[in-house]
């Protein structure tokens, strides 16, 4: 099972390899280049941190947390916002970013080194999905969380500054209209109609079977 796991591994960083290298290409050579890149380098440090912030940020809803000055403001405003406005509010900035790079990651044809000019619908159907897959999988989505549950408290301390433009999105209230749809939910499911704010701090553990971080809820 282990050299399953490994040949496993090399293929996948064999096949993020071969795709990084052809977009590269097809972005140096191709005419909707810069804009492609323009995005990468600032929609993905983005979605990087608004990704590993949600569970920064739940992880240190309900216990102390070494942070200091704006930074434990912003928390502070967090904390003391009975309604969590700041999860929907930051799914915003995900869709956007996710929407965005897949849109100007989408070529209507790629440059393959060696090959040459690939216009054919079937490649570039597997490259645009694998490509804006693995990249926001592999290098905004799982590191982020991974860092996030390992010290959450550092995390925030290097991001808080993007949960000031989260809570100026939420002034907008784009997401609002989605909270007439909770609202109906709650009451068809039976939901409590206010948050239940844990007394007892969270605490993370980390689960050596599956190999993953677990947020563990004290017992009722």
């Amino acid at each position: 099972m282990r050299y399953l796991r490994m040949m496993l591994d090399l293929a996948w960083l064999a096949s993020s390899f071969v795709l990084l290298t052809v977009w590269v290409t097809t972005v140096t050579l191709g005419p909707a280049g810069i804009l492609a890149i323009l995005a990468f380098a600032t929609l993905m440090p983005l979605l990087f941190a608004v990704e590993g912030l949600e569970l920064a940020v739940t992880a240190l809803l309900h216990r102390p947390a070494d942070v200091h000055g704006g930074a434990l403001a912003e928390l502070t405003r967090i904390r003391n916002d009975a309604k969590f406005s700041f999860f929907p509010h930051r799914q915003l900035f995900v869709v956007v970013s996710i929407v965005t790079l897949t849109l100007l990651n989408t070529f209507d044809a790629v440059y393959v080194p060696g090959v040459g000019r690939v216009a054919d619908g079937a490649v570039l159907f597997a490259f645009n999905l694998a490509f804006s897959t693995l990249s926001v999988l592999l290098l905004a989505q799982i590191p982020s969380k991974r860092l996030a549950l390992v010290d959450p408290a550092r995390f925030f301390r290097a991001t808080w500054l993007v949960c000031i433009a989260v809570r100026w999105v939420g002034e907008t209230r784009l997401t609002e209209p989605a909270e007439t749809l909770v609202r109906l939910l709650m009451k068809l499911l039976r939901y409590p109609t206010e948050a239940r704010r844990l007394r007892e701090p969270l605490t993370i553990q980390y689960d050596s079977i599956d190999d993953c971080w677990l947020i563990v809820v004290p017992e009722r």
